[in-house]
């Protein structure tokens, strides 16, 4: 007769294999979430990495711009020294400044009328012929009076005192030529003198010493103003004059800048100028 087999053996056989099964996945799952785990660090430090990698080709980027920027100023100004006049060195703008006199000299021009400048644009009558007239309206007038002397202010016929019926006007343009100011600021600095002296003398009132904000200048650390900043970015680069004819016509009214502060100038005054646009452009873009 066939031995039957004994069931509850057979389900205590399935069940130690399910268990060994289950304990086995358990083992992989915590293999896996190692394995994911070593993944999740490995990604953040290849994404610091390719941050870093990306800001440091961006700082190369910049700096190979700026090098192509000066390499290609560098050739401009080769091919002005080379083509250029040999007596001026100058930018191509320059190169007819002592042609332009006599091209635009014209012998049959009328001169021009300074008394009749004072008359608006818009009520100018064309005329034929005489003096050409200019408008000297928008620019400030400085009034010269002209007296005869005291011992001319006498009637020579009676002699009474002349009396004053008006005076004759004649307009002429004149150029004030540029002269430096320096500026001395003073921030004034106030005590409470009975607080002070209360505190000198070891009480317990706290010296009061309240101090004006002091100026802020357009660059830290140097003399350069605004003014005088503007005066150099306007005679480069309006005016396209080179730095060491800037740097004599300051020393031609004694001043002494050489060519290389005023470069920093520009320059820092650039970065500067950079900066607060960045600044800017990063605050409306987090708003």
């Amino acid at each position: 007769m066939e031995k039957r087999p004994d069931i509850p053996q057979v389900e205590g056989d399935l069940v130690a294999a399910l268990m060994a099964q289950v304990a086995d996945m358990r083992a992989h799952m915590g293999t896996m979430a190692r394995g994911n785990e070593a993944l999740s660090r490995e990604l953040a430090e290849l994404s610091r990495e390719s941050s870093e990698t990306i800001s440091e080709l961006r700082g190369k980027l910049d700096e190979q711009q700026a090098e192509i920027a000066r390499l290609l100023e560098q050739i401009r100004l080769a091919n002005c020294r080379f083509f250029g006049s040999k007596s001026e060195k100058v930018v191509p703008e320059q190169l007819s400044l002592f042609n332009d006199m006599d091209a635009a000299a014209d012998p049959s021009a009328a001169e021009p009328s300074v008394a009749d400048a004072v008359e608006p644009a818009a009520k100018k009558r064309h005329r034929r012929g005489g003096k050409r007239r200019i408008d000297l309206s928008s620019f400030e007038t400085i009034v010269i009076e002209h007296d005869p002397p005291e011992d001319g202010r006498a009637c020579p016929e009676c002699g009474r005192e002349l009396e004053e019926i008006g005076y004759d006007v004649v307009r002429r343009p004149r150029l004030i030529p540029a002269r430096f100011v320096v500026e001395e600021h003073r921030t004034k600095k106030y005590r409470c003198r009975p607080c002070c002296d209360a505190n000198a003398d070891g009480g317990e009132d706290r010296a009061v010493i309240v101090r004006a904000a002091s100026p802020r200048n357009c660059l830290e650390r140097s003399i350069a103003t605004p003014s005088l900043v503007s005066h150099v970015i306007h005679a480069k680069y309006c005016n396209a004059m080179p730095l060491y004819r800037i740097e004599g016509d300051f020393a031609r009214i004694g001043l002494r800048i050489s060519r290389q502060n005023m470069a920093n100038w520009v320059v820092n005054v650039h970065a500067v100028n950079a900066n607060i646009k960045r600044a800017s452009y990063t605050n409306v873009k987090i708003q």
